[in-house]
């Protein structure tokens, strides 16, 4: 028979209290967070006026039509050359890193965001088709958001 517990925060301050005594704890400042998503938000939709937020520190955003108007100007231009515009434009409007994934999917572009946390960026390789397929049977599934430990 299974038996589930319930704690309390108080037990559980005192658990943490005890394991670290000089923990300090700061209120957090949930208007600050919510100014400076807007700013980030608002860098990201000069890129993709349609861009998608996940909640305050995350959205998806296609690059492909800002990817072909740049090609028309630099033939070099790259889904990656935008993702550091967009990092950089995040960084000076705010301040704050901000970290890219580039991939097919979204799943796989918020893996590759996590691989390039704190702040940088990574694509995952998509061309030819075997170069994706390797690099996920490469990827373990614990970098599955919602799979592995919580």
């Amino acid at each position: 028979m299974t038996r589930f517990q319930k704690l309390t925060p108080l037990p559980k301050q005192k658990k943490i209290n005890s394991l670290c005594p000089h923990l300090q704890f700061i209120a957090p400042h949930f208007d600050k967070y919510v100014a400076a998503s807007r700013q980030v938000m608002a860098c990201l939709a000069r890129f993709d006026p349609r861009f998608e937020a996940a909640g305050l520190d995350e959205a998806f955003v296609d690059v492909t039509e800002f990817v072909t108007e740049r090609q028309k100007e630099n033939e070099g231009f790259s889904a990656l050359d935008a993702a550091n515009e967009i990092r950089a434009a995040v960084r000076a409007a705010t301040s704050l890193p901000c970290s890219a994934g580039l991939a097919p999917n979204r799943m796989l572009a918020k893996i590759a965001s996590d691989l390039a946390k704190p702040d940088g960026a990574f694509e995952v390789p998509s061309s030819p088709p075997s170069a994706l397929a390797a690099w996920v049977s490469a990827t373990s599934v614990r970098k599955v958001p919602g799979v592995g430990r919580v």
